[in-house]
């Protein structure tokens, strides 16, 4: 934390930090793109994958676009003083998040795995992607970007559908978790079901998770033979 550059935040044309999520405020992929980049991805390789434990790292935030942050803020990525429109806001943070998945699998080479919160756009330099709150993103829009990273993703590519009880505790909402487990099935990818994003610490345990079903024989189809993952009623043999 201490090597971060006092330059290198997210900020608006006030100069303020801006923050996502309280308390933690985002870095500027673009002003900071080669400080920024050069600086996680060392630490990534020097402090954490040095031991040989983990099979790869797991970064949040990886958006492909930072639009939506302009309800809250007027955006100044270039740190020119003006507000940015949302066409130059989401270039640059693409241009500046790329870098830093470049230099993140240069580090950790391709045998590790490189998994995003958010961001299929990037397929070209992460293994996968964790959809968080999955229940809340809308079924047939995630369920396409889910079937994208697990078909485009680098080898070995990996989906992932987090459901979750928002922060309830209620760990018994079977008909949520098993939606979510269903949907996960449909095609080749993980799933998680936990309390919500105050905590994610959960391992909370089910009986479908030890049911052996064997390999599928087909794709993913809705009843009417359709395979774009419309809302509808789905199978998979």
């Amino acid at each position: 934390f201490n090597q971060i550059g006092s330059n290198w935040w997210l900020r608006d044309v006030g100069g303020n930090k801006i923050e996502w999520w309280p308390g933690n405020p985002l870095l500027n992929v673009y002003v900071a793109q080669d400080n920024w980049s050069a600086t996680l991805s060392q630490f990534i390789k020097d402090d954490l994958m040095i031991g040989g434990y983990w099979d790869g790292v797991f970064l949040d935030n990886v958006w492909s676009e930072v639009s939506f942050l302009q309800s809250k803020f007027s955006v100044d990525i270039d740190n020119d003083g003006l507000a940015d429109d949302s066409l130059k806001l989401n270039q640059k943070w693409q241009a500046g998040m790329i870098k830093l998945l470049q230099n993140v699998r240069a580090k950790i080479g391709s045998d590790k795995l490189l998994v995003t919160n958010g961001g299929e756009f990037y397929h070209d330099y992460v293994n996968g992607v964790l959809y968080e709150h999955f229940h809340d993103k809308g079924w047939s829009d995630t369920m396409k970007k889910y079937s994208f990273i697990v078909d485009n993703g680098q080898y070995p590519a990996i989906g992932i559908l987090n459901m979750n009880v928002d922060n309830t505790g209620n760990k018994n909402d079977f008909q949520k978790m098993r939606f979510g487990l269903a949907s996960a099935m449909l095609d080749n990818g993980y799933y998680s079901f936990d309390n919500g994003d105050q905590t994610h610490h959960e391992i909370w345990w089910y009986d479908e998770y030890g049911a052996y079903l064997g390999e599928p024989v087909d794709i993913a189809k809705e009843v009417s033979g359709k395979t774009d993952f419309r809302d509808g009623v789905w199978r998979r043999d």
